[in-house]
């Protein structure tokens, strides 16, 4: 975009301009996880100054979005399956529908699946305490809040 903005002489955009410029970009942050994140940085006093210069914003949010995914993670937006409406009889049929769940009770109760560690692209990410691949070190029972701080700083030197 700068570079489209300054081959048509209009520098002058970002100059003038660049509240709204950092307000869209924080609106189009697009996993949810961080965009929550972002607009709760952006709330902050300290982060004043960022509102007003879009180059500083820019090169603050590509950090900030290096260290949310190495220390944080992005939740995956699961959109809930939408229940189908049941079917409708045409009115005076005398008939009335009754779902499958009220006609019968199941056969069996379906086995109990175990929960599948998410594969990751790099390897080693995961709990820095006891290597599960299933939850981040913020989430591992039994650690402290220090200890989990410690273990991030050790990480993030390696």
């Amino acid at each position: 975009m700068a570079a489209s903005l300054r081959r048509d002489r209009q520098e002058w955009v970002i100059r003038e301009e660049s509240a709204a410029i950092v307000k869209i970009i924080t609106e189009a942050v697009k996993p949810v996880s961080l965009h929550r994140a972002v607009t709760e940085q952006m709330a902050l006093t300290r982060n004043k100054p960022l509102k007003k210069d879009v180059y500083r914003f820019v090169r603050w949010l590509r950090e900030f979005a290096i260290g949310h995914e190495r220390f944080v993670g992005y939740e995956e937006e699961a959109k809930p399956a939408g229940k189908p409406d049941p079917p409708r009889m045409p009115q005076g049929s005398g008939q009335t529908f009754r779902p499958a769940s009220a006609q019968a009770p199941p056969r069996a109760a379906p086995a109990p699946s175990t929960p599948q560690a998410p594969t990751s692209s790099t390897p080693g990410s995961g709990c820095l305490k006891c290597k599960s691949t299933t939850y981040k070190v913020r989430e591992c029972p039994g650690i402290t809040d220090d200890e989990a701080v410690r273990l991030l700083k050790a990480h993030g030197r390696a």
